[in-house]
């Protein structure tokens, strides 16, 4: 009998937890090899579900067999993701996060406690390490988005957490989006168990199309496609920090509900604006590559590529965001006139003509707000809702999605329900917390 049929129970009990009535055929293909402890090697295109393949046989294991594991991945958000994911399994582990623009402090403290699951970013983990907080022995070290980890210039903090954390004797499971023979660093280990899965299951009907704009800047063309949407999911693509914060603000002046992402916003920024995208209170998220690898965005009905990427794994990244779990989505490349197609874009997508007509209004539906406490403040999401429906005489049909994170919390509500919250303090819990429209 399989490792996978002996916990069948146990992985359908913590894929309710999630809301999933069962793992992909990638996500079972998996389970058996990395539940036994063997070296792993998975590569599949973003959005197929790497987080959970590795994630649920790893807390199986650990929290069965008394074990630590450390996770490392590229980004802040993705950090924080993972987290989330692994504390609604509700296994019971303690769980810690480790990444830059976190209270550091707070970390050392926890750290010291031993956690079963330590999750964090190269440049933090690094740190703790060399100032001996972060120790021990792990028996599995997972190094998700690998190659994004070292092209984002992380070499030589992951060469410390690699020599530090792997030996021989525990396990190793490494998760990319594209494959690569090489494996800096990594050279020595080569008895992997390798998965490669170029496909996305329930993978939907994708259409690529080119919109060509006689203006080499491209946002007036963007804003007539935009108009063509409508209110639905849009991921808006740039080569630049700059780029992404002059086209937002362009599209927001048009007043559609456009946010910007990129590397040079602060945590809070990030996250909440993730959350808005998440939630519905915007409907275009304007945004560099970092939003195409790894993260927890929401199904976007259409990618639009204001810029070219550069290479054809950036393509990749960025288009796995449509067309996910069965849906349909729409891909556009925006061309100026003349302009040099990259090699990569093969077959030439057809051609798109915006209509021109005007934007029918669409109303913002949603607003997020914030609480400035979270979970480590003793808040839990049912008594932010009771809050709402009891304080604030908010139906439970006006309350969209909660966000909660360690020391603040974001909430959905529909326009209709603001005029019976305000800004400023409030009790929760006995608990005097803030509460701002964000």
């Amino acid at each position: 009998m399989s490792y996978y049929d002996q916990q069948k129970n146990e992985i359908d009990r913590l894929l309710a937890k999630l809301g999933h009535s069962s793992l992909t055929a990638m996500q079972q293909k998996v389970f058996d090899p990395l539940f036994s402890g063997k070296d792993v090697w998975l590569t599949a295109p973003t959005g197929s579900g790497k987080t959970l393949a590795f994630l649920l046989p790893l807390v199986l294991r650990i929290s069965q067999q008394k074990l630590r594991a450390l996770i490392i991945v590229p980004t802040r958000e993705l950090a924080i993701q993972t987290a989330q994911v692994a504390r609604n399994l509700g296994s019971g582990l303690s769980v810690v996060l480790s990444y830059g623009g976190n209270n550091r402090h707070r970390e050392i403290l926890a750290l010291q406690r031993n956690p079963d699951l330590i999750i964090g970013t190269p440049g933090r983990l690094s740190d703790h390490h060399r100032n001996t907080a972060l120790n021990g022995v792990f028996a599995t070290v997972v190094l998700d988005e690998y190659d994004k980890s070292l092209e984002i210039g992380f070499k030589e903090e992951m060469k410390d957490l690699i020599d530090a954390f792997t030996s021989e004797q525990n396990q190793v499971v490494l998760t990319s989006a594209t494959k690569d023979s090489q494996l800096p660093l990594l050279e020595k280990r080569t008895d992997w168990e390798n998965f490669e899965f170029d496909t996305i299951e329930k993978r939907g009907r994708v259409k690529t199309w080119m919109v060509n704009s006689t203006s080499k800047d491209k946002l007036e063309i963007v804003s007539h496609l935009l108009n063509d949407i409508g209110g639905q999911k849009v991921i808006v693509f740039v080569n630049h920090k700059e780029s992404a914060d002059r086209v937002g603000e362009s599209l927001q002046r048009a007043h559609f509900n456009a946010a910007v992402f990129h590397g040079g916003l602060d945590q809070f920024e990030r996250e909440t604006v993730i959350s808005k995208f998440r939630n519905g209170t915007v409907n275009i998220l304007v945004a560099t590559d970092l939003a195409a690898r790894g993260l927890d965005i929401p199904l976007a009905r259409f990618v639009v590529h204001y810029h070219f990427p550069h290479k054809a794994e950036e393509m990749v990244h960025r288009n796995g965001r449509t067309g996910r779990m069965g849906s349909d989505g729409d891909i556009y490349f925006i061309r100026f006139e003349g302009e040099d197609l990259p090699g990569f874009l093969s077959p030439i997508p057809a051609e798109y003509f915006p209509t021109f007509e005007k934007k029918a209004e669409v109303p913002e539906s949603m607003t997020t707000w914030q609480i400035n406490k979270g979970r480590k403040d003793k808040i839990s999401k049912s008594d932010i809702v009771g809050f709402l429906t009891q304080s604030c005489q908010i139906e439970a049909g006006q309350i969209g999605s909660i966000d909660l994170g360690e020391h603040q919390a974001l909430i959905a509500l529909k326009e209709e329900a603001c005029t019976l919250i305000t800004e400023g303090n409030h009790k929760i819990k006995k608990l005097t917390v803030r509460i701002t429209k964000v």
